[in-house]
């Protein structure tokens, strides 16, 4: 594109002629004596300086051999967009841009830019037309406090659709600010901050921390706000909670009682009964308060039975006290001893309180009961095991005592032959887990 440089062009714009009556061009009619439509100088100045001004506007030099600089020009124009960047020159809360060509009204679904001075505390309106209009987050929900921080880059558009049709600005994304969202309604949404606080679920979006409930929250975030806590009391004493759980937190309580001893043996072909494991129970229990203690004892593992042929102890019972209510799990029994050449691999698993039965949300441990028969009366009744401790192994041929049960409420070895003595059983436990 180039300007004419006819010798007789002039160097300077003429003064155009008084504006007539818009119309169109036509090629005459010499029969009808109608006039063809002339090319004056005024309508070829301004289609050449139209063009023109296309080119420069794009940073082009005009040039008279090259033949596509206009559409070169008007691509370079779009790539640059500066139209729909500008500057807010507003206050906190009250957002005012100026872009370039003004807008007289919102042009609806159009994205646009603009630098932003002053961040935002609470619900916040956007002046881009000479007139202050909402401006809501991506959720369509007026803004809490921090969506807009001072010198970010702030995208928004016109939605006409909301406000009962008067339509508002919707904040699509800010540099450096936490982003309103939806809540999430399935496995991959970003969860919004009183969705987690509420459900205490590890999701997260965004890099930057979330402030109010309708924001997106990274995973550093929610971390440090929620995590799982585990507390184990292995002896009689108090369990104290932290001071920030609220009545509302939940905690998952598993109880385990002593485990039995095993039982003594007094015959050269006698086989006593291993210990019976500690009752072992989980629930869920919730109206504790802050910074407070609690009372548990721990229930004892049991000895084992006398080699002369004694029944082993009864486990001691785990107990937690809740203000009036005593949640509590009993011991296992005593492996049977045995004398006189008989083999007698009696036990019982302990069992949990009424008020524990009565709970909604119970789980029973597995555990075993029985002791096992050695064959041909080669090894002695084992211990009953729990998920939380291993039983006492019964006593072989040539080492007849019944062996120590290991870990938590587990019952003792039983013995066998003559004068072996039973193992003891393992000591209770008090499991404590709960998010804070």
């Amino acid at each position: 594109m180039y300007q004419t440089d006819q010798p007789s062009a002039t160097s300077s714009l003429p003064t155009p002629a008084a504006a007539g009556t818009q119309g169109y061009f036509t090629d005459g009619n010499p029969a009808s004596g109608e006039a063809a439509t002339i090319l004056d100088a005024d309508f070829m100045n301004m289609t050449m300086l139209e063009l023109i001004n296309i080119v420069e506007a794009a940073g082009l030099t005009p040039s008279k051999t090259t033949y596509n600089q206009v559409l070169t020009a008007i691509k370079l124009l779009m790539q640059q967009s500066v139209t729909n960047v500008g500057t807010d020159t507003g206050s906190a809360n009250a957002y005012v841009v100026a872009f370039t060509p003004a807008l007289d009204a919102p042009t609806p679904w159009v994205p646009f830019w603009f630098k932003v001075k002053t961040a935002n505390t609470t619900a916040s309106t956007l002046n881009a037309t000479g007139t202050a209009e909402p401006l809501v987050g991506g959720a369509h929900l007026a803004l809490q406090g921090g969506e807009l921080v001072a010198n970010g880059n702030a995208l928004v558009y016109w939605n006409p659709t909301l406000a009962s049709g008067a339509g508002s600005w919707v904040l699509l994304a800010a540099s450096g600010a936490p982003e309103q969202i939806a809540a999430a309604t399935q496995s991959e949404h970003a969860v919004q901050l009183g969705q987690v606080t509420s459900a205490g679920s590890p999701l997260q979006l965004t890099t930057q921390a979330a402030t109010s409930g309708a924001q997106a929250i990274p995973f550093s975030q929610l971390t440090a706000a929620k995590q799982l806590k585990l507390l184990s009391v292995n002896s009689t004493g108090n369990f104290t909670t932290d001071a920030n759980i609220t009545p509302a937190t939940v905690f998952r309580i598993t109880l385990i009682g002593g485990g039995g001893g095993g039982g003594g043996s007094n015959g050269s072909a006698s086989i006593a009964g291993g210990g019976g494991a500690g009752a072992a129970t989980s629930f869920l229990l919730s109206g504790l308060s802050p910074n407070t203690s609690y009372a548990v004892t721990i229930g004892a593992g049991a000895s084992g039975g006398s080699a002369t042929g004694g029944n082993g102890g009864t486990g001691g019972t785990t107990s937690l006290v809740v203000g009036s209510t005593t949640y509590s799990v009993t011991g296992g029994s005593g492996g049977g001893g045995s004398t006189a050449n008989v083999y007698n691999y009696s036990n019982a698993q302990g069992t949990p309180s009424a008020s524990i039965a009565a709970l909604p949300n119970i789980n029973y441990l597995a555990s075993y009961v029985f002791g096992i028969i050695g064959a041909s009366a080669a090894v002695g009744c084992q211990g009953a095991s729990t998920q939380f401790g291993s039983a006492g192994q019964g006593g072989q041929s040539g080492s007849g005592s019944g062996k120590n049960a290991a870990g938590y409420g587990a019952g003792g070895g039983g013995a066998i032959s003559v004068t072996g003595g039973g193992g003891t059983g393992s000591n209770g436990v008090a499991l404590f887990e709960w998010i804070e």
